[in-house]
């Protein structure tokens, strides 16, 4: 029954016309109605619902994914608005799903640890969740994704083979990203300073990439300074890269980091006392830099054990078990350590 006029109210008009439907059948009928938000059919035998072409203006009901018989769903162009529910993946039977023509539809994407490959693809609803974590998508990350998922809360591209730079865009346009999560891939480049701009982020992590140049980003020194203005950041991983320079002193203002992994890189000087003052911070990571001085072991810094600063050469004082000997006659002095009484 297509390309007619119906008139229909009520909230359960699908179970009005028959509990026992198997196909429905109703494009392009100036339908104006809602789907019901409460199952109105027989889930065992439903296998065709066709409203597509109708003004709906409805959400996308939740009992839609427990159908397991459907065959064939179409609702494109019906005004559809909302989240897509999770589900309609591991509907069985499922053969042709078509929600085209919804411009105010959000969906949540995990595809994650599959063995996915080629370029990464760009979905065309609005999604808050993108998950490509453990492919092996290769190619750069686009340009364009940043205009075509602008609303994005969370994404992770991690463990994949992607190459390239950062896209500035990711800051100028995603503002409502809250975790990027770029680690384990082949990423070069700069660390743009747009990020700065991402004030709701929480989670960065970045490692194990190939940061090779920080220089000419404007970007405060080699460490990118822009990210001491994410003043919600929790996690912050930079390790096993290139990065160079020292922390900055307004590392402080990260009050609510709860995560910092700055390990394997070439960061240098001395490690701020400001860095004593984030009391949230539980997993603290600075070992195999070539840090120098003494560790402002006070407030909060009191509660790392030695690992957490290990592999600075320079570095002394608890709770490492290095001193620093005497100065010398000529103004001198060196690192030594003490392996009989632990100062």
């Amino acid at each position: 029954m297509n390309n007619v006029y119906l008139y229909l109210v009520g909230s359960d008009w699908i179970g009005v016309l028959n509990m026992n439907l198997t196909e429905l059948h109703l494009s392009s009928c100036l339908l104006t109605v809602s789907i019901p938000s409460t199952e109105p059919v027989n889930s065992t035998s439903f296998t065709v619902l066709d409203l597509s072409s109708n003004p709906l203006n409805s959400e996308l009901p939740d009992w839609l994914v427990n159908v397991s018989t459907l065959v064939h769903v179409d609702l494109s162009y019906c005004n559809l608005y909302g989240r897509i529910p999770l589900g309609f993946s591991e509907l069985p039977n499922l053969q042709y799903f078509n929600l085209a023509g919804n411009n105010n539809l959000s969906v949540n994407v995990d595809l994650s640890s599959n063995l996915l490959e080629g370029l990464i693809p760009l979905p065309n609803v609005e999604i808050e969740l993108l998950d490509l974590s453990n492919n092996r998508f290769s190619g750069s990350i686009p340009q364009n994704m940043c205009e075509s998922i602008p609303n994005l809360i969370f994404l992770s591209l991690s463990g994949n083979q992607l190459t390239g730079e950062i896209p500035a865009s990711i800051g100028e346009m995603m503002l409502l990203l809250q975790v990027i999560d770029l680690s384990r891939n082949n990423i070069s480049g700069t660390i743009p300073s747009s990020i700065g701009n991402c004030s709701l982020l929480k989670v960065l992590d970045l490692a194990y990439n190939n940061f090779l140049d920080l220089s000419g980003s404007n970007l405060s020194g080699d460490f990118p300074e822009e990210l001491t203005k994410l003043s919600g950041l929790v996690v912050l991983n930079l390790s096993r890269n290139h990065i160079s320079g020292k922390i900055p002193e307004n590392i402080s203002s990260l009050h609510q980091l709860s995560s910092l992994d700055l390990s394997c890189n070439n960061l240098s000087g001395s490690i701020p006392p400001t860095l004593s003052s984030l009391s949230f911070i539980g997993y603290l990571n600075l070992s195999n830099d070539d840090f120098s001085g003494t560790i402002p072991y006070a407030e909060h810094l009191t509660t790392y054990n030695a690992s957490s600063f290990s592999g600075n050469p320079a570095l002394y004082g608890p709770p490492l078990n290095v001193k620093c000997q005497d100065e010398d006659s000529d103004g001198g002095g060196s690192v030594n350590q003490d392996n009989n009484n632990g100062n």
